[in-house]
């Protein structure tokens, strides 16, 4: 298991096989290799992710212009070509998608943490 920015380069050289890809999507570097979903192992999903977080008194107005900024450069096509060379994808969430992920994965690694103390 290692990040998509150190496994990517090895396999498009032939030099490392990838069998799965932990996030909850194949990627777009490696379209032909399954998720560890589809590999059936679904609880085995994980994924690196960066968020943008606000104090819960922050005026609407300014997570709107936060949002839309961040929007803008995550569509930029320098900023795209230089996350997927580093291998990375960007798959940007508006606030309430945000939030929603946010709990779920709070949710999942609450249960992983349940298990492991079992």
């Amino acid at each position: 298991v290692s990040p998509a920015s150190l496994v990517v380069p090895l396999v498009s050289a032939g030099k490392l096989r990838a069998l799965a890809n932990a996030s909850d999507r194949r990627s777009q570097q490696l379209p032909d290799v399954p998720t560890v979903a589809e590999a059936g192992h679904p609880d085995a999903t994980v994924v690196s992710w960066f968020g943008f977080h606000v104090p819960v008194a922050t005026p609407q107005a300014v997570i709107n212009r936060i949002a839309a900024s961040t929007r803008t450069a995550a569509a930029a096509p320098e900023v795209q070509s230089r996350v997927t060379a580093a291998g990375g994808e960007i798959f940007f969430q508006g606030e309430g998608e945000f939030e929603a992920f946010l709990r779920a994965e709070a949710g999942r690694w609450e249960r992983a943490a349940r298990m492991i103390r079992r």
